[in-house]
């Protein structure tokens, strides 16, 4: 607290002052001072200014400072302020979203788990000994050509094509090289030994044409596996049919790549699909896929599995099978 200052008091008053502080008045007290600093004096004056003025300085900054500090405080909860009205509408939205991401999420899956039950896909998991055994390179011998009514020769006349299955995430793909086109699909295990093959011929828009359906039994080890499928006679226009049919599976082996050889002077020579397997052992098998009679293949065992016998019409029609 600062002194109190008068501009001009009273002698009687300065006297009273002197008397009650030093038990004298102020002439004797300038005769005799208690302390000489206290003697009105140019010098003394000087440095009661100083004094004065040092604790206004002091008073002023310290109020400089509460002001920097309420406005510094100010500042503070002016971006706090501006930081929440950015920060918790961002968390709102990012709540929102992860809620709905997740809800989607669980309705994907929901739709997913539904599908596979509904189209049975990939029901049964598989063994590594099950991979093993239908993953590679097969050769399938199938008398569809025999179903043809627009060849007349079509009497005991069989096709084989190649069949490249590789595995793939509990289900196997499926690529199958024909004489005359391919087609692609899947492979997957109903049940142990039971493998149900789904495929369709292969084009460039993707449009699905001709889907077939086998199911082959794998609980036999021997070299020729039958498959009942139901599929097509493959033939032009009004003369296409729905049939069932015996196809002949048999395992070549396992690895290397496969490769359609095209618009080479051994096609037109042929006059046939050529496939050249690479084998992991760097040798390699080349397959000519055509049409051929039956008896050609000089093996009993085909002839009585993909005979006339081998194939079943959808609607019964005289004279389409040949039995001679």
């Amino acid at each position: 607290m600062l002194p109190l200052r008068v501009a001009n008091p009273r002698s009687f008053l300065v006297d009273t002052c002197y008397v009650y502080l030093y038990q004298m008045g102020r002439q004797a007290f300038e005769q005799n001072p208690i302390d000489p600093a206290l003697i009105a004096s140019k010098e003394n004056d000087e440095i009661g200014k100083d004094s004065y003025s040092i604790i206004t300085e002091n008073q002023q900054l310290k109020f400089k400072l509460a002001n920097l500090k309420k406005e510094t405080e100010a500042t503070i909860l002016k971006k706090l302020g501006f930081y929440r009205m950015i920060f918790i509408p961002l968390c709102i939205v990012f709540l929102i979203t992860a809620i709905y991401t997740l809800n989607l999420y669980r309705q994907s899956e929901n739709k997913w788990e539904t599908i596979q039950n509904d189209f049975n896909l990939i029901p049964y998991k598989v063994s590594q000994a099950e991979i093993d055994e239908l993953e590679g390179v097969w050769i399938c011998y199938t008398s569809s050509p025999q179903a043809r009514l627009s060849d007349p020769n079509r009497y005991h006349k069989v096709v084989a094509n190649l069949v490249e299955i590789k595995y793939k995430n509990g289900y196997f793909a499926y690529h199958r090289y024909g004489a005359s086109f391919d087609h692609i699909g899947y492979a997957q295990f109903e049940s142990p030994n039971l493998v149900s093959i789904h495929s369709q011929i292969k084009n460039n828009d993707k449009k699905v044409e001709y889907p077939r359906h086998s199911l082959l039994s794998l609980d036999k080890k021997e070299e020729y596996l039958s498959a009942i499928s139901a599929s097509w006679n493959f033939d032009a226009g009004a003369n296409n049919r729905i049939i069932g049919i015996r196809e002949v599976y048999k395992k070549l082996g396992k690895g290397g790549r496969i490769e359609e050889v095209i618009n080479t002077p051994a096609n037109a020579s042929c006059q046939c699909k050529i496939i050249k397997w690479h084998k992991n052992s760097a040798s390699t098998q080349t397959f000519y896929l055509k049409n051929m009679f039956l008896d050609s293949l000089k093996n009993p065992t085909l002839t009585n599995l993909i005979n006339e016998n081998s194939i079943l019409l959808k609607d019964p029609e005289a004279g389409l099978i040949l039995n001679k």
